[in-house]
């Protein structure tokens, strides 16, 4: 590890990892004029007489897209002194546990018998970014007889500060309570800004009971094609839709949705892509 200590939202002093700038080029595009339909279909269908391109205007750059692995030991695997390595306890601690993780591997384990104090890990990276670029955070976790219900107090959660010193708190993926086997969150922070640092916690409090953490990341997603953060989620334009794209980036794309009075919609359950709005027939949103 390198960097400073440093006291997060949460109150704990972590260790700082730095890591080089990334080369995406990320930015927020905000089009006023272009009419979007961003919540038309329940499961999967679409039944308004409209019709949809064949091919998406807009892809969604996808959570499992490849990106830069940021966290260290995120496995657990690499323990010192009985701790994990690159992580700092909580005020009340936790531990590892070799083959109690995933598959046999090691995990993180946390147990509070009375839902009082605070357990659980934390990792801090210093990043200092100079543009912006959404990060994916998944972890996993199992429990064992937590009383209460789902919230923050029991999840992976991030807390981040931009390179104007502002910050952004409380980033979660809540684990449900009672008990559980295996299961796996994933959330993407869409920075408004560039980002200086965050901090993420395998965190456990308020809570009773026992609980195991597992493979957690946090990755920084770079898109090909120009992407950019449209209506909250990264899209790239698609080379398919020559009415819309034509061979342009997707902020020049949008322009001219919105000039020629275009209707994009995506299936916003099914995370789908942005089809623009031809004709005037019904079809499936896939």
């Amino acid at each position: 590890m390198n960097g400073q200590s440093r006291t997060d939202r949460l109150g704990l002093r972590s260790p700082a990892i730095s890591l080089p700038a990334a080369d995406a080029s990320w930015r927020t595009v905000i089009l006023a004029r272009t009419a979007i339909l961003s919540a038309l279909v329940l499961g999967g269908l679409c039944c308004l007489p409209l019709a949809f391109a064949a091919e998406p205007a807009l892809r969604i750059v996808k959570s499992s897209a490849p990106g830069i692995s940021m966290l260290r030991n995120g496995g657990f695997e690499e323990v010192q002194d009985g701790k994990a390595r690159s992580w700092q306890p909580s005020p009340k601690g936790s531990r590892t546990a070799a083959g109690e993780g995933r598959n046999g591997s090691t995990a993180l384990v946390c147990e509070n018998p009375d839902a009082d104090g605070w357990f659980g890990a934390a990792q801090s990276m210093t990043l200092n970014r100079t543009n912006t670029a959404p990060l994916i955070v998944r972890g996993w976790s199992r429990a064992e007889s937590v009383t209460g219900g789902s919230d923050s107090g029991y999840s992976i959660y991030v807390d981040l500060t931009y390179a104007d010193g502002t910050p952004l708190w409380g980033q979660t993926g809540n684990f449900r309570a009672g008990t559980h086997d295996w299961e796996r969150r994933e959330f993407v922070i869409l920075p408004d800004k560039p980002v200086k640092s965050f901090t993420i916690h395998c965190l456990f409090r308020g809570h009773a009971g026992k609980v195991w953490f597992d493979d957690v990341s946090v990755e920084e997603v770079k898109a090909e094609g120009g992407a950019v953060l449209f209506q909250g989620v990264p899209v790239v334009a698609a080379d398919v839709s020559p009415r819309l794209t034509s061979g342009m980036n997707v902020g020049r794309a949008l322009t001219s949705a919105a000039t020629n009075g275009l209707f994009l919609v995506r299936d916003v359950a099914a995370n789908s892509d942005f089809f623009a709005v031809e004709n005037g027939t019904c079809r499936t949103l896939i």
